[in-house]
């Protein structure tokens, strides 16, 4: 059965706005809850509007296969890191990533480890070294009485 009246109005509405629901609803004059409802209750119209998501992709991929061939570098990295996570193309999240909000903040035990680690390991402990005074025969803590 054919959608007929307001929802098939709604229908071009949504196809035209790329399925954009508050520009559509304004357009056709009637409540996004209207819209939800009817997803919702009527089988052949939430089709609908799931056939325009898949057409506004689509229409999204071909734009973004544009740009890579205009060699923009940044849908280059985009593409690949989205559609060639399979042959590598992954970013990833550091494990213990570093506070930056609070710079103050103390280290953990993990986050020093993660520093020593870094900087080689402790460094060595200097040994203590007595520095002697040279005696040149006076005795500066004696008062020379005489």
């Amino acid at each position: 059965m054919a959608l007929r009246g307001k929802k098939k109005k709604m229908i071009a509405a949504l196809r035209k706005s790329m399925g954009i629901v508050t520009t559509a609803c304004t357009n056709v004059k009637m409540s996004r809850v209207c819209h939800y409802t009817w997803v919702r209750e009527d089988e052949e119209y939430a089709k609908e509007v799931n056939a325009i998501a898949e057409e506004t992709i689509d229409f999204a991929e071909s734009q973004l296969h544009k740009l890579i061939s205009a060699k923009d570098k940044t849908s280059v990295i985009f593409f690949l890191k989205t559609k060639a996570k399979s042959r590598g193309y992954i970013e990833y999240e550091p494990s213990n990533p570093v506070n930056i909000l609070n710079l103050n903040a103390p280290l953990t035990e993990i986050e020093k480890d993660d520093l020593l680690q870094e900087l080689g390991g402790l460094p060595k402990p200097v040994k203590e070294v007595k520095v002697l005074e040279a005696n040149d025969g006076n005795n500066s803590s004696q008062e020379n009485k005489g």
